[in-house]
């Protein structure tokens, strides 16, 4: 849905002052519950202040939101580039994590004493890093809508495969602490995938033979109607984890998520958002930031095409060229160069001895901008937390701008959360 600023319409005087009766109404009756209640317990008065300080943290975090999105349309006037904006709020010199892989909101402490302006607009509000991550490159659980078995599903089981392949847990081996790397082996995988479709096809029917999902899930004394539409929240995949873990499937447990960029979780990779619809090339097949990516983040994705067949194909070209494509496109220790077209990525590989000879695929598996976002941002005041939790889209032109309609910036929140 489009923000659009909503317009003011002057209520007749009669609906004015009916509101204005209700509302004296209700200050009445709260000075008179605060009147009854503070003087026999200093609980409620508690409760009062939290109220305050959440109601004041939620504004601000509210108001955290509305900026973030007018840096996405590129400022007030839409000129500033988006890897502008992403230098604005996370420094190249001071980033300690990609761009792509951010770390969770960390409290900045003392930020009122380095900006004053924003202490006088929030008096004692403590804000934190803001995590705004673009999603562009993630695995849609949602893709998995093609018949079993044809070239479609395996290309996706092949990519599904190779990203949970790396995933590990690290468990005690002795008395000493000594830790060893348990992971996901293909058969484990294959049963994960394989309860993914059976989960979110439109059947009730199980296609896969290796499927864990059949008609419902029972789980201790809990049953489970099999879903047959769809994901809705990533958070959904919990549900099936535990239940391959239950049948013996899977030894370990991956998080939903992690504070850490480092340890593996399912928002790390995967998403249930259409991430890689665009109009007029609605492929939805992920692609990678070039712009925004590091060599790390370049190398990791294009490796998801990896097979063990004897596979010529133009992603498995550049897949077996991976990390040489990503330090020939990437510069982590230098000015890193700004692609504004296809043909500058190609040149770049073409005129490299490492990567020169590779098919020009480039559009398949990069993008100059992204057009969706993860965005989570915290605020504190009286150590009342408040959070905004939104995935948001962007269309954007040939020229990386995003759109106008009607006047307003082609801007679509997808989901939108206040804590």
């Amino acid at each position: 849905m489009p923000l659009l600023t909503p317009s003011i319409n002057h209520a007749p005087p009669a609906r004015r002052g009916i509101a204005l009766l209700i509302t004296l109404v209700i200050i009445a009756l709260l000075a008179v519950y605060m009147t009854e209640f503070s003087f026999d317990t200093h609980l409620e008065t508690r409760g009062i202040r939290n109220f305050q300080a959440s109601f004041r943290a939620r504004n601000a975090a509210k108001s955290l939101f509305k900026a973030a999105l007018v840096g996405l349309q590129g400022g007030l006037n839409g000129k500033i580039t988006e890897k502008d904006f992403f230098d604005q709020i996370s420094p190249p010199l001071l980033r300690t994590a990609s761009l792509l892989n951010p770390t969770k909101p960390e409290k900045i402490e003392g930020i009122q004493l380095l900006l004053p302006g924003l202490a006088e607009s929030f008096p004692n509000v403590t804000f934190y890093t803001p995590y705004i991550r673009p999603i562009d490159h993630l695995f849609n659980l949602n893709r998995m809508n093609f018949s079993p078995g044809s070239p479609k599903d395996l290309d996706l089981f092949n990519e599904f495969l190779n990203l949970l392949s790396y995933y590990s847990n690290q468990q005690s081996v002795d008395s000493n602490q000594s830790q060893k790397s348990l992971n996901l082996g293909e058969e484990s995988i294959r049963a994960f995938y394989a309860s993914i479709y059976d989960w979110s096809d439109k059947n009730t029917d199980p296609d896969y033979p290796d499927s864990s999902i059949e008609g419902h899930v029972q789980m201790d004394d809990t049953e489970w109607e099999v879903k047959n539409t769809q994901f809705d929240k990533l958070s959904e995949i919990m549900l099936l984890q535990s239940k391959l873990i239950e049948d013996g499937y899977i030894d370990f447990q991956i998080p939903l998520n992690s504070a850490k960029p480092d340890v593996n979780s399912w928002d790390q990779n995967f998403t249930v958002y259409p991430v890689g619809n665009i109009k007029g090339k609605s492929t939805g097949d992920p692609k990678i930031n070039i712009n925004l990516a590091s060599q790390k983040n370049v190398s990791d994705f294009l490796k998801r095409y990896q097979s063990n067949n004897a596979d010529k194909s133009t992603k498995q070209k550049y897949a077996d060229s991976a990390d040489l494509i990503a330090e020939v496109l990437i510069d982590d220790f230098d000015k890193q160069e700004y692609y504004k077209n296809f043909n500058q990525i190609f040149s770049k590989l073409e005129g490299d001895p490492l990567t020169s000879g590779l098919p020009k695929s480039e559009e398949d598996f990069f993008i100059l901008w992204s057009n969706w976002y993860d965005i989570h941002l915290v605020t504190e005041i009286e150590n009342v937390r408040a959070e905004v939790r939104a995935v948001v889209e962007v269309d954007r032109d040939e020229n990386g701008k995003v759109k106008k309609e009607n006047g307003e910036y082609a801007i679509t929140i997808h989901d939108f959360q206040l804590h």
